[in-house]
């Protein structure tokens, strides 16, 4: 993504293309207008960091990212981009949720649940095949390593268990300001109004 957005800027600048586009746009209207970037998943990505990379040039600058990658900048980077870039992302969107950090922690998780079982991992494979058919085998190593996880989940320092699995990457984050779109079922409690009477 940040060779995207570096061939982007470059092409941009090229014989001034971009500066002629707002020159033009003012000629034809009469006004003065700001530079918006808009990108979808990668393409959301590559907006926000060309926004950042574009910032000291078009200090009015706008970006507005769709679903770009969960692990796209670090904590001062997503801070920074506050004041120019709003990520929308639609509903429970795993993209949006999924950096390397994520995928990491995931792998270090199921790594100590294997190691931990002392079910047939056979078993645990048809289990997690064909579920309702085979018998959920119930496994109190299982049981104690999610508790401990649940424990460790809301210290601030982490999880407790030292593992060679353990992540090595920081944690990133979405860009600017987030608008999570969610679908909003009608709570069946409720009457709903007629509108004929």
């Amino acid at each position: 993504m940040i060779a995207a957005a570096e061939y982007i800027k470059r092409k941009l600048f090229e014989d001034g293309k971009l500066l002629k586009l707002f020159e033009m746009a003012k000629m034809r209207s009469g006004i003065d207008y700001d530079l918006l970037l808009v990108g979808h998943s990668l393409g959301g990505g590559t907006a926000a960091i060309l926004a950042i990379m574009l910032r000291t040039d078009f200090p009015t600058l706008k970006c507005i990212c769709f679903s770009p990658p969960g692990g796209l900048l670090n904590l001062p980077a997503a801070e920074y981009t506050r004041n120019f870039v709003t990520t929308c992302l639609l509903g429970k969107d795993v993209v949006t949720r999924l950096g390397l950090h994520q995928l990491e922690a995931m792998r270090s998780d199921l790594l100590n649940v294997i190691q931990r079982s002392t079910v047939p991992k056979w078993k645990i494979l048809l289990t997690s095949i064909f579920g309702r058919f085979c018998p959920s085998a119930v496994d109190p190593a299982i049981q104690q390593y999610a508790k401990e996880q649940a424990a460790n989940t809301g210290s601030i320092q982490g999880p407790k268990v030292v593992s060679p699995y353990v992540t090595t990457h920081p944690p990133m984050y979405l860009p600017g300001n987030i608008i999570q779109i969610v679908r909003r079922y009608p709570d069946q409690t409720k009457q709903v109004m007629n509108i004929n009477s």
